[in-house]
């Protein structure tokens, strides 16, 4: 009987333990105020922690942003690669989902773009959370999988959302 405890206690720890990691893997990490300039390539992962606060550039030429942090970017490039968003993304600009590129909006998260548009183009959004757009979504191509909660001026295009939440648009 002892024995079964102490094993469902090490499986447990493990379990919590990965699932605490998923910005572990970081090549470049970020854990204060920073207003440098980053590219990301493949291979390649920048990470924000819980404390980093972001508003330099960004580009993401296949690498990997996790981002735990703040981020409200001078500039953003997305033309490839993966974002995990874990708390919040602010963007003045457009934002372009194209092929090759991944954007998970993960539990408790947040996209905001203010006068700015979001477009899918046979990338795939992931929404488990917030996207508010101050502007227009145009979902063109590829997959968007909504959970939780879409708020836009304007939804256009051609493709379809897979919705099992809130779409609101103004």
């Amino acid at each position: 009987m002892g024995k079964k405890i102490i094993i469902f206690l090490i499986l447990t720890i493990l379990q919590l333990n990965l699932k605490s990691q998923t910005c572990s893997v970081c090549s470049i990490s970020i854990n204060q105020f920073d207003s440098s300039n980053y590219t990301i390539t493949s291979g390649q992962t920048l990470c924000l922690d819980s404390n980093a606060v972001f508003i330099g550039t960004i580009t993401i030429n296949g690498g990997v942003l996790c981002n735990k942090g703040l981020i409200n970017p001078k500039q953003f490039n997305f033309q490839s690669g993966t974002i995990f968003n874990y708390t919040n993304i602010s963007l003045t600009s457009n934002l372009n989902v194209g092929a090759n590129c991944v954007l998970e909006i993960k539990d408790g998260a947040a996209l905001n773009l203010n006068n700015a548009t979001l477009s899918l183009s046979c990338g795939q959004i992931e929404n488990n959370c917030v996207i508010s757009v101050i502007g227009t979504i145009n979902v063109n191509s590829g997959t968007f999988n909504n959970i939780n909660l879409i708020n836009s001026s304007v939804l256009n295009g051609a493709a379809s959302i897979n919705n099992s939440g809130i779409i609101n648009t103004n």
